[in-house]
């Protein structure tokens, strides 16, 4: 089927497994900023105390905090994704189980 309204098909077991590679990427993301925090860390505020140097301070600190910071979100957001792309199999599992129960029981009566 395709095109719009057409429906769709899922493997649910394939989707799972797939959702399973969310959280280690979203782990891995995790250490990466914490490695770039300790690297900007490490290099201090190398530009300067003058007048262009607070100017640019002004600027990159906040910046510097919101991008170590948002690696955390991402871990946990893929985490998140993770956990509703398995729901989501479970979802499409159980009506497949029920739909094919009720062709048995039409086919019963």
């Amino acid at each position: 089927m395709t095109g719009a309204g057409a429906g769709h098909e899922m493997d649910p077991d394939t989707v799972r497994s797939g959702a399973g590679k969310f959280p280690p990427a979203g782990d891995l993301l995790k250490q990466a900023g914490e490695a770039l925090k300790t690297a900007l860390a490490a290099q201090g505020a190398c530009w300067g105390n003058d007048e262009s140097g607070q100017a640019f301070a002004k600027e990159y600190e906040p910046a510097a905090k919101n991008c170590t910071e948002a690696f955390g979100s991402l871990d946990q957001a893929l985490k998140d994704v993770a956990k509703a792309v398995k729901k989501a199999a479970d979802a499409t599992e159980g009506t497949h189980k029920d739909a094919e129960q009720a062709v048995k029981n039409a086919g019963q009566a």
